[in-house]
C-alpha cells in the first residue's frame, strides 16, 4: 500500500468518525430535550441520560484508540511522501517519518509536535503547488486555530467524563448533558476541518510527487 494510499484512508477514516458522532449527536438531543420535558419521573429521566451516555463512552474509547493509532500511520505516510520530495530539492526537514508516527503516540508531546509537523507540512506543501500549478485549492486552513481547537475538545471531554464520576446533583447532570452535546457538535467541527487539511495536504503531496517523478524521468 503507498503512501498516498494510506492518507486517503486516513481521510474516509475520518469521514466515517463523522459520521458515527453525528448519529450519536441527535440521541443525545433527544435525551436532553426529555430530561427537560414535564411529565416524566425525574429519576427515569436520569437514568436515561446516565445510561445513554455510559453506552457512548463505551465506543468512544475504541473509537479514540483507532483514531490516535491511525492519524499516526496516517502521518508517518504524509511524513514519508513530504521527506522525498524535499530531498530532491536538497531541502532538510525538522523531522523523519518515523518520527512523526512517535510523536502521535506519546502523551503530552503528541499536544504539540503533531500541530508543528502538520502545519509545516500543509503550508510547504501549498505554497510549492502554488508555485507549480495555476491551478488553486482554496485558501489555507488556519492549523492553530484548528488544533487550539482539537485540544479544548479533548480537555472538554476529560473534564465531562470525570464530572460523571460519583452520584452528582440531578439538575447538574441536565447541564452537564448540556455541555456534553455542545462538546460533540465541537468535536465534529474539529474533526470535519481535519478532515478537508488531510485531503487537501493528500492533493498537495501527490501532485507534487507526480511532478517531481515526471521530471526525473524527462531528465
Amino acid at each position: 500500500m503507498t503512501a498516498s494510499s494510506l492518507i486517503s484512508i486516513g481521510y474516509y477514516f475520518t469521514l466515517i468518525n463523522i459520521l458515527i458522532i453525528s448519529i450519536d449527536f441527535f440521541p443525545l438531543t433527544l435525551a436532553i430535550i426529555q430530561g427537560l420535558t414535564p411529565g416524566v419521573e425525574f429519576s427515569a429521566r436520569i437514568l436515561a441520560l446516565n445510561e445513554l451516555y455510559e453506552n457512548t463512552y463505551k465506543y468512544q474509547n475504541w473509537l479514540s484508540i483507532g483514531w490516535f493509532v491511525f492519524f499516526a500511520v496516517t502521518f508517518g505516510a504524509m511524513g514519508k511522501i513530504y521527506t522525498r520530495i524535499r530531498s530532491k530539492l536538497n531541502q532538510p526537514t525538522s523531522f523523519s517519518p518515523g518520527y512523526n508516527v512517535f510523536i502521535w503516540l506519546m502523551p503530552l508531546v503528541n499536544l504539540v509536535r503533531p500541530y508543528q509537523a502538520l502545519k509545516e507540512i500543509y503550508e510547504w506543501s501549498g505554497t510549492q503547488f502554488r508555485q507549480l500549478s495555476t491551478t488553486d485549492f482554496s485558501r489555507m486552513i488556519n492549523v492553530r486555530s484548528m488544533w487550539a481547537g482539537i485540544i479544548i475538545v479533548r480537555i472538554g471531554f476529560w473534564l465531562t467524563r470525570g464530572a460523571y464520576k460519583g452520584e452528582p446533583d440531578p439538575q447538574a447532570q441536565i447541564k452537564l448533558n448540556v455541555f456534553v452535546l455542545f462538546m460533540t457538535l465541537m468535536q465534529v467541527i474539529c474533526l470535519a476541518v481535519l478532515a478537508e487539511l488531510v485531503h487537501r495536504i493528500r492533493f498537495y503531496l501527490t501532485n507534487l510527487d507526480n511532478f517531481y517523478a515526471s521530471s526525473d524521468k524527462d531528465a
